[in-house]
This record gives C-alpha cells, structure tokens and sequence, in this order.
C-alpha cells in the first residue's frame, strides 16, 4: 500500500503516488533554480507546469487514478532536466544529444502577423516564406476574389498560437523545459 498526495499543476489536479510526487518535486525545484534569474521565471515555470499536466491528463483520462513514479519520470524525460541545459547564461544549448523534432501543428502565428497571422502560421507549417503565402492571397483576391474568402474561412478554422507549447508545436520544436525557457529568454529561433 502506497501514500498518495493531490497536486494542482496548470489548474488541474491529480493524484500522485508519494514517491512521483516527491521526484516531481525535485524536478520542479531543479527548474525553479535553473530559471532563476530571469524575469520570467513565474511565466516560464506556469508554461512547465500546464505541459507536464497535459502529458498527465493524456495517460490519465479518469479523474481518480493515480499517478506513478514510472509516469512521472516518463515525463520528465520528455521535458529535459535542468542538467541537460548549458550552463551558459540565458542561451542554452540547441544542440541536445536527444533532440528531436515534433509533428508541426497549424496555427495563426499572432507574433508575425500582418492581418491575422495566417500567412504566417501556413509559412511555418509549410516551410515557406509567408510572404510567398501573402502574395499568393493577393493574386487570388484579385482574380475573382477567391483568395479573400479563403483567408476568412481559414482564418475562422484555424486557431491561434496563444500559448508558449503552441508556439513551438507550430514552429515543430519540441516542448519541453528547455524550449520553453529559451521561449521567455528571447533566443528563439
């Protein structure tokens, strides 16, 4: 028979075993001590804490079970530890001996927008200089119209990059502690 304990992480609450809550802990502090210094630190550790309650809520669909030690460690090593990070200032390191790149997911990018972000969001996913996009849009308004409906349509569908997870799903970089910190830090690609 194991302890367990409720936790709140993003607004959500779940039920740790003892020991996942405690190496969760540690990690939290372990992030808490590498974010420090910047200004963004609350922000930052908010944005770790609703993707590490998102991965939770993903294996854990039933609000009554209980999470282990083998699922928090699981998540952990999708997010990255502290000690995966350089060690140099606000920039860490790109290159990660586990990096690897995420699905990319379509979004209006509100950062670069011209008139809705969509141009944008549709380069990223595609790849693409949205300015390409942007001139294709104006083509086809010209020519019937078309491209104004079409820009309206998809810019009701799709949905914007609001959050930091979002953001990097949208530009396919992985979400983890380290992507997210160098989000608030100013060196993202």
């Amino acid at each position: 028979m194991k302890k367990t304990v409720n936790v709140s992480l993003g607004g959500m609450v779940f039920c740790l075993e003892e020991d996942a809550f405690h190496r969760l802990n540690r990690y939290l502090k372990g992030l808490e001590q590498k974010f420090m210094h910047s200004s963004d630190m609350r922000d930052i550790m908010n944005d770790i804490e609703v993707r590490i309650a998102e991965h939770f809520k993903e294996k854990t669909p039933l609000p009554d079970m209980v999470i282990s030690i083998i699922e928090v460690e699981r998540v952990i090593g999708i997010m990255g530890n502290p000690s995966d990070f350089e060690e140099d200032g606000p920039g860490f390191s790109s290159q990660r001996a586990n990096y690897t790149r995420t699905r990319k997911r379509l979004f209006r990018d509100p950062e670069n927008s011209v008139i809705g972000g969509l141009c944008s969001g549709l380069g990223y996913y595609w790849n693409m200089d949205p300015v390409l996009i942007r001139i294709l849009f104006v083509i086809l308004a010209i020519w019937g119209g078309g491209g104004v409906l079409i820009y309206v349509i998809l810019w009701i569908v799709i949905p914007e990059a609001r959050t930091v997870a979002e953001r990097l799903e949208m530009t396919g970089e992985p979400v983890n502690a380290e992507n997210i910190g160098k989000s608030f830090g100013g060196t993202r690609k």
